[in-house]
């Protein structure tokens, strides 16, 4: 499609609806590339039913404007949950790039569609999608698309004790890559461990970042090993560095733990505030996450760690703190919660059995120091009444 008006137009969808639907009348479009941005914004309104039924009735006689058709079909058929027909659609586009010898259009159309199953959870589908992309990836940066998305996939696919296995496989991988773009998939592999609560591992992967990439993830890789610390092991954190001193997106989450450690809570209150101001999507009231994967982060399990001794207005000891968590935990779980689980919470790690005479002792100190709350084993675990 050589038509630089339609392209112009596709544009313009995004940007002026005006300005769309006065190109949309051009004589210098022809009637087939109407009908596709008709259907393009019917596609961008989230009408994705009319998107589908313009393009089924609509059969172009230039091979791109058929590829251009098959994309937008498999869009709309991969919004609606419908994979299995989004998947015939854009395998169908490919053909049609193959035909023409455009790998790039090849590429371009798999891809998007990899990502929308993956966004989707569709991971099964997304890894089987990638493993027919990667033959075609021309550039180093194709490439690292393709293996950043499967390694994703495989991240969220992998059972907590294979997560370990798949990461040293692919991250091997990613050495032929540039290190700018190696340090990406690195730093993603350290927050997706911190989210799953695998905080040891996690804290490792930042400290191989450190060394890795010096001057490409030195401030953050020292702030989150230095949280990650605290976080594993209950100790007091130090007296910022000067790299974390000068960035105040750091240096306000970093002093805000350690104040509240130090039972400062006015003084950790003002830099929240900062950071509401900073981020107002992300923090709301103090201890107040407006979005999971920040409450999932190092900083989020810290600062709710710490919630519960704000009433008393003194710092909590570790064991107080990891009683209060147990609390937490089992109020907020919604029914049993297994002796596995709650081990690896609390403890940041991979549940082993010799953890839990810890974990039995933690449960009577809990008891002794709550009377009034009944911790009960069940089937399926612990809860609270």
């Amino acid at each position: 499609m050589k038509n630089s008006e339609y392209w112009k137009a596709v544009q313009s969808l995004h940007k002026s609806r005006s300005h769309f639907a006065k190109l949309l009348r051009s004589t210098t479009l022809s009637p087939s590339e109407k009908t596709l941005l008709e259907a393009r914004r019917a596609l961008v309104d989230h009408d994705w039913e009319t998107t589908i039924q313009m393009l089924l009735r609509f059969s172009p006689a230039e091979s791109l404007l058929r590829a251009e058709r098959g994309l937008l079909i498999a869009e709309a058929y991969n919004r609606l949950g419908r994979n299995l027909e989004a998947l015939e659609a854009v395998r169908s586009t490919s053909s049609i790039y193959r035909e023409l010898g455009d790998f790039p259009g090849v590429f371009q159309g798999l891809i998007a569609m990899a990502i929308n199953l993956h966004v989707q959870g569709h991971l099964e589908d997304a890894i089987s999608l990638l493993a027919e992309l990667e033959p075609l990836a021309q550039t180093e940066i194709q490439k690292h698309q393709v293996f950043r998305e499967t390694q994703y996939c495989h991240l969220k696919l992998g059972k907590i004790d294979d997560v370990s296995k798949i990461i040293s496989r692919f991250t091997l991988e990613s050495r032929k890559f540039p290190a700018r773009h190696r340090q990406i998939s690195d730093h993603a592999i350290a927050y997706f461990l911190m989210n799953r609560g695998l905080l040891k591992e996690a804290q490792k992967y930042f400290e191989f970042c450190m060394k890795a990439y010096p001057k490409l993830s030195r401030l953050n890789a020292k702030f989150w090993v230095a949280l990650l610390s605290t976080a594993i092991d209950g100790r007091t954190l130090r007296a910022p560095e000067a790299v974390i001193r000068k960035s105040p997106v750091y240096l306000h989450r970093y002093l805000f733990i350690r104040e509240i450690q130090a039972g400062n809570h006015d003084r950790a209150a003002l830099h929240w505030n900062e950071l509401r101001e900073l981020f107002p999507r992300l923090y709301g009231e103090v201890f107040e996450f407006k979005q999971n994967w920040v409450e999932r982060s190092a900083f989020g399990i810290l600062a709710l760690r710490f919630k519960a001794s704000k009433a008393s207005g003194k710092p909590a000891t570790a064991m107080e703190l990891l009683e209060e968590q147990l609390l937490e935990i089992l109020r907020t779980a919604g029914g049993p919660v297994s002796k596995e689980q709650l081990i690896e919470r609390l403890y940041a790690q991979v549940y082993e059995i010799s953890l839990e005479p810890r974990f039995y002792k933690l449960v009577q100190r809990t008891k002794k120091r709550f009377p009034d709350v009944k911790i009960l084993t069940r089937a399926g675990g612990y809860r609270i009444e």
